[in-house]
């Protein structure tokens, strides 16, 4: 199997501090990308998406772009590293109960099983 470069992609929703998370990788000498498009033909291992603001409006944001299909297919298909930064780690829950009840992306116990391996 070919080991993939060392490339960290910084998802960009319009709901994180962005500037901050690529400074940060950047001083530790990490080569990443911020890219605000699923649909990627990058190479690269791992994945931060940080987040904030209301579960709800998160969701609503993920499933119309399309990043859901990306965050499924990306962690638990070609088992990316994941770092969910606040409100980029709680969509991976099965439900949010911030304002209403929301669904989320259902895959914190998949991406628990792949980590404890």
């Amino acid at each position: 199997m070919k080991k993939k470069p060392n490339n960290i992609l910084i998802i960009d929703t319009g709901l994180g501090n962005l500037n901050s998370i690529s400074k940060c990788i950047e001083i530790l000498g990490f080569k990443h990308e911020i890219i605000s498009k699923p649909y990627t033909q990058k190479n690269f291992e791992k994945i931060i998406f940080p987040g904030v603001g209301s579960y709800s409006e998160a969701m609503k944001i993920i499933n119309s772009k399309s990043w859901d299909f990306f965050f499924k297919k990306n962690i638990i298909e070609k088992k990316n590293f994941f770092l969910g930064i606040c409100l980029g780690m709680q969509i991976l829950s099965d439900y949010g109960y911030e304002n209403k009840v929301t669904k989320g992306l259902g895959l914190s116990k998949e991406v628990s099983n792949i980590y404890q391996r």
